[in-house]
């Protein structure tokens, strides 16, 4: 069986937060496990509060989508918006031999991303980054 969940969230932390809410509530009532809804809150919330962040060159409302598809296999999460193009797939992984306090900041929640999930993916689309992940149903 296939569940569909869908929300379009403004660019702002309080749309981060509403959309974060909506979709563990979705998340919830189709009967994921905790591990894989933890794995999926975390790249989500990973994803879009880089994207609010970094992704526009302007301080105008922006839309991104959120997609999340349940079925018998598998939970995707799809994150669309139009801001500037970035492939975060391709990100080199931290030094994480280093000590903490010598890393430079950033790359980490991708790099967990790649850790908890089966599959991480993006394309670009006209003026649009899509941002993919999967993981298996335990």
């Amino acid at each position: 069986m296939k569940n569909d969940y869908f929300i379009r969230i403004p660019n702002t932390l309080d749309g981060l937060t509403a959309g974060a809410a909506g979709m563990r509530e979705f998340l919830g009532t189709v009967g994921v496990s905790a591990e894989v809804a933890f794995a999926l809150d975390l790249a989500y919330e990973e994803l879009v509060t880089n994207t609010i962040k970094y992704s526009y060159a302007d301080s105008d409302p922006h839309d991104i989508d959120i997609s999340v598809t349940v079925d018998d296999d598998s939970v995707e999460l799809e994150v669309c918006d139009d801001g500037q193009e970035f492939d975060p797939t391709i990100q080199a992984p931290p030094d994480t031999s280093l000590p903490v306090e010598d890393r430079p900041i950033g790359g980490l929640g991708l790099h967990l991303i790649r850790n908890l999930t089966d599959a991480f993916t993006y394309r670009r689309s006209g003026k649009k980054n899509f941002t993919r992940i999967r993981k298996r149903r335990i």
